[in-house]
């Protein structure tokens, strides 16, 4: 009996908590915090002075929580010189090489309560590729049309394909065409020449030419002839390699194309996105250019070229409109910037990045070889973006002063002008320009500046200071001498501002600022 009623009274037990048992299983309980990921992206090997955008979208938080980023250079080659570009707290920021051999690049990430392991990845700035010095022509494909008419076969064309690896051709090229059945004694023999002038065969280019646009009769008892076709076959040109200029094909009556057949693998452009970057304007309120570099890897295009461009802040669209490029002109290999938009874009106030698509040859009007690869995207990071004039003031400037002694004035870093045996400074700093040529710049050195200025005196250092040519990528000195400091009273008592600001059509950028007060 008592058994009975144990048995009974588990059941009851199960029964009450089996429903509290489930409810418990499939409730989340919250565990411990755990440390975020950090992934600083792919390694990449480039030439010097190539931008290089470094990405840390891979990485995650366990819990979901919101990152912050910090990227620090860990190491580089001797002699470097160059500083990340928008390295505190973004997701993505930017390094333009200036030394050869590895640069390791270390990304952390912190959630707001634990910072994660840190993720390294590795630049590799390679040898710039020194270009060719001489054309460098090979003939790399031979095409036999032909037609059987009243049961006599006849060649109507041979066409022939030459591609230039070397320097920029443009001027005659001739080639020999030679065919025949036999070494001796044979029944079909040809021996021509032909000369194409003028020809224009850039570097990397490749075209087809028509060597003969004839009838010659295929002998009735010959099943096979092999044909040779040379490239400059007297060497008039001075090439790279004079030994690759000919190609042997032996072909039988049945390998006849009919006329009228498309060139094997016609040639067709091959369009792709590389890059894309954003300048701003009036201190990060707003974005003004959009460009875009792209990169034939197909034959060479001239013409028009459509886009599309995307810029999203979360799910709202700030832009979408199609853009066309007229008369475009891409050979293989090359690559070019295009500017897509010039107006002004605004940033929504809490926003810190904003998400850009561009598409190029949306509706496939261009036949290409590759229709997939047309789109890319990017993260534009407020803190990260060009100026408006596309170049950068070095963010340490050395400083002289009257005793001959240098310092260094830090961009966002307290500084202290000694002005008690004089107030003139020499000041030496580094400009590099983003843009895609020679480009020049008209600066102002301001002290106590301020946008507003009822707030500030605005003291114009030095006006209008004008830089020409200034070259593409690499590190261009400026040196400006005998600047002279203000020395008024409550410029001791608080830091002011120390500004250097470019002048343009579109008002100002301020490419470096740092707090300064004196002492006398």
């Amino acid at each position: 009996m008592k058994k009975k009623q144990l048995i009974v009274l588990c059941s009851l037990m199960a029964l009450i908590l089996s429903p509290l048992t489930a409810l418990a299983m499939s409730s989340k309980v919250p565990g411990p915090n755990r440390p975020p990921v950090a992934n600083a992206g792919m390694d990449q090997i480039v030439e010097p002075h190539e931008m290089v955008v470094l990405d840390g979208s891979g990485s995650f938080d366990p819990e979901e929580n919101p990152l912050t980023y910090q990227w620090d250079i860990v190491s580089a080659p001797p002699g470097a010189r160059a500083r990340l570009i928008g390295a505190q707290g973004m997701r993505t920021c930017r390094l333009s090489p200036d030394a050869i051999g590895p640069w390791m690049i270390r990304l952390t990430v912190y959630d707001g309560r634990l910072r994660s392991e840190p993720d390294v990845v590795r630049i590799q700035v390679k040898e710039p590729t020194p270009p060719p010095t001489k054309p460098d022509l090979k003939v790399t494909g031979i095409q036999f049309l032909g037609k059987t008419k009243a049961g006599k076969t006849y060649i109507k064309k041979i066409n022939t394909h030459l591609k230039n690896s070397g320097l920029d051709w443009v001027g005659p090229v001739e080639c020999r065409i030679i065919g025949m059945d036999k070494l001796s004694g044979g029944k079909f023999l040809l021996d021509e020449r032909v000369t194409f002038d003028p020809s224009c065969l850039m570097r990397g280019d490749e075209h087809w030419f028509t060597l003969i646009n004839r009838d010659i009769e295929w002998p009735a008892d010959v099943s096979t002839i092999t044909f040779r076709v040379l490239a400059d076959p007297n060497n008039r040109i001075n090439e790279i390699n004079e030994q690759n200029n000919f190609k042997e094909q032996t072909i039988q009556r049945n390998q006849l194309q009919p006329p009228g057949s498309l060139l094997p693998n016609a040639p067709r452009p091959d369009l792709e996105i590389i890059n894309i970057t954003a300048a701003g304007l009036y201190q990060e309120k707003y974005i003004n250019k959009i460009h875009v570099k792209i990169r034939n890897k197909g034959s060479t295009y001239t013409g028009p070229v459509d886009f599309r461009l995307s810029v999203l802040h979360q799910a709202a669209s700030l832009v979408y409109k199609t853009i066309t490029r007229d008369q475009v002109c891409l050979r293989r290999w090359n690559e070019t910037w295009i500017t897509l938009s010039r107006r002004e874009i605004a940033w929504p106030e809490a926003a810190s990045s904003l998400r850009c698509y561009v598409a190029v040859d949306p509706l496939n009007k261009i036949n290409e070889m590759d229709e997939g690869n047309n789109v890319s995207q990017t993260e534009i990071s407020r803190g990260a973006m060009l100026p408006f004039c596309n170049i950068l003031v070095s963010q340490e400037i050395s400083i002289r002063d009257y005793r001959a002694r240098m310092y260094k004035l830090k961009a966002g870093q307290g500084f202290v002008f000694d002005c008690s045996g004089g107030d003139q400074f020499d000041f030496f700093l580094k400009l590099q320009n983003f843009c895609r040529r020679n480009n020049s710049i008209e600066l102002y050195i301001v002290y106590d500046w301020t946008p507003i200025q009822k707030n500030g005196d605005n003291i114009v250092l030095k006006k209008g200071f004008k830089i020409n040519n200034i070259t593409v990528r690499g590190d261009y000195p400026v040196e400006i001498h005998d600047l002279k400091i203000p020395r008024k009273k409550k410029f001791e008592e608080h830091y002011t501002t120390f500004a250097i600001l470019a002048r343009h059509d579109r008002g100002y950028d301020v490419l470096f600022s740092a707090p300064v007060k004196i002492v006398r």
